[in-house]
């Protein structure tokens, strides 16, 4: 048995997509990859990120108010279906993983960009030291 349902599409939440497919609205646009080198955007979830943990959070919460649930469930399943190919990560989200590696990524980011602020400031200096010479030269 359904008892509640979250969706986030092309065209929008479970209500909003609901009403646009009534009114013969389709998300699915006409994409041709090959004939432009930049890539286009098929659709947008409006302001709302496209991380696997705040849509599953979103999603989860639209299901359980629709479904008028409130938390803890104890003895409640949850089937997840995906059209992005998350399945490997939500497995590793529900077995309360995804966290631990989120934070390492973000922590292994931080690290790049410090690095790259790094070599921008070393390229900086070079130039200015590039142009100090050419000055004395002049």
């Amino acid at each position: 048995m359904v008892t509640g349902i979250g969706l986030v599409s092309a065209l929008g939440t479970l209500e909003n997509s609901w009403k646009k497919l009534l009114s013969g609205n389709c998300g699915i646009r006409k994409h041709q990859p090959f004939l432009e080198p930049e890539p286009q955007l098929l659709a947008l979830i409006d302001t709302q990120p496209a991380d696997l943990i705040t849509l599953t959070r979103q999603v989860l919460a639209d299901a359980l108010q629709d479904a008028n649930l409130t938390l803890p469930l104890p003895d409640c399943g949850i089937v997840i279906g995906s059209s992005r190919g998350f399945q490997a990560n939500l497995e590793l989200l529900l077995r309360g993983k995804k966290e631990e590696g989120r934070r390492k990524k973000e922590e292994g980011r931080g690290k790049k960009e410090e690095g790259r602020r790094k070599r921008k400031k070393e390229e900086g200096r070079r130039k200015k030291e590039e142009e100090e010479g050419r000055r004395k030269e002049d």
